[in-house]
């Protein structure tokens, strides 16, 4: 089955260095500012394409592992995933060099070890399936938690 999803960006002040307005057809949020910061860090409310990149792997490698461990029923009771992405910013070559995945995860009767297996196998197959070049370095860590947040040991 393929799903499709749709966004619509509207840049009307000097692109690049302007601003753009992003829109999702859910509707869940409403247009979100967006602009190409200079430097290391984005312009106070507003978003960058990076960080939305980055929100997307975040998202995508969340629900793979949680679909998995329903599949293997041990469903997750919390999943959080930090995500960095590193884009080499010259102008008119701008690329991915890297996408960086931490994943913290409560699954009550699981070990550690399947736990960051689990997580490892969902991590090589979604860099697959979005495409990834083999260029980009792709990794994810996992750190099972216990019931009281203490992380387990493999």
């Amino acid at each position: 089955m393929e799903i499709q999803r749709h966004a619509t960006l509207r840049w009307l002040s000097s692109p690049p260095s302007g601003r753009a307005r992003l829109a999702v057809e859910s509707g869940v949020f409403t247009e979100l500012p967006l602009s190409v910061a200079e430097g290391e860090h984005p312009n106070p409310g507003e978003t960058t394409p990076g960080e939305l990149l980055a929100a997307a792997h975040c998202a995508f490698l969340a629900v793979a592992v949680a679909e998995r461990l329903a599949r293997d029923g041990t469903p997750a009771t919390e999943l959080t995933v930090d995500g960095t992405v590193s884009i080499d910013t010259e102008v008119g070559d701008q690329h991915v060099e890297s996408i960086n995945l931490g994943l913290r995860g409560r699954v009550p009767g699981l070990d550690a070890a399947t736990f960051t297996s689990t997580v490892e196998e969902e991590m090589s197959r979604l860099s697959h399936g979005l495409g990834l070049e083999r260029s980009v370095k792709f990794s994810a860590a996992a750190e099972l938690l216990g019931p009281r947040g203490d992380a387990k040991s493999p």
